[in-house]
């Protein structure tokens, strides 16, 4: 009796020196980097040895193990909880099937930021799950096109037309009559 009650002790000594604010990697032990990773459990890993066990339940046959994972799943080395999404995708890393490829069934890092601007969700951010700020959809260059004509009268002369371009980057308004008597025809 008289052995583990020390054995509690030191235990309770060890924990009560770790720092409480800083969480650690369930795997390594050393404090997360700023890229983990947060499984659906809550349990965060780093996210190079997270990498490599999951790439070690995917390629390697564990004997021990009575659940054998599908190409879609992941297994939490902690809880054993089982996830239906792969490791979010790693530019630094390369992609490998059935632990951070294909992107469709990848866990998001984030939420896509993006608000949409018309439509039944008007003002509503679109918070699908992501690699970077935006989703796969809403990730390409917002660019507004406006016509390239500059304004000859009224209150904004010299300026640029601001409407949309319909052909060769002009308004119907501005468009030149050689291009306009071609698209009649």
């Amino acid at each position: 009796m008289e052995f583990y009650d020390e054995l509690m002790k030191q235990i309770s000594m060890i924990d009560n020196e770790k720092v409480e604010d800083e969480e650690e990697c369930l795997i390594s032990g050393l404090p997360l980097k700023e890229s983990y990773v947060t499984l659906e459990c809550n349990h965060k890993f780093n996210r190079k040895n997270i990498f490599k066990e999951i790439y070690h339940q995917k390629k390697h046959v564990n004997t021990y193990n009575s659940y054998k994972l599908e190409f879609c799943q992941l297994q939490c080395p902690y809880c054993r909880n089982i996830q239906n999404k792969l490791l979010p995708y790693d530019i630094s890393k390369k992609k490998i099937e059935g632990v951070n490829a294909p992107l469709r069934l990848t866990m998001g890092v984030s939420k896509c930021q993006y608000i949409f601007k018309k439509g039944k969700n008007f003002g509503n951010a679109c918070n699908k799950e992501c690699i970077k700020i935006y989703c796969v959809k809403h990730d390409k260059p917002i660019v507004i096109q406006t016509c390239i004509a500059k304004l000859k009268t009224g209150k904004n002369k010299g300026s640029t037309c601001r409407n949309k371009p319909f052909k060769n980057s002009y308004c119907k308004r501005h468009l030149p009559k050689k291009d306009m008597n071609k698209n009649t025809n």
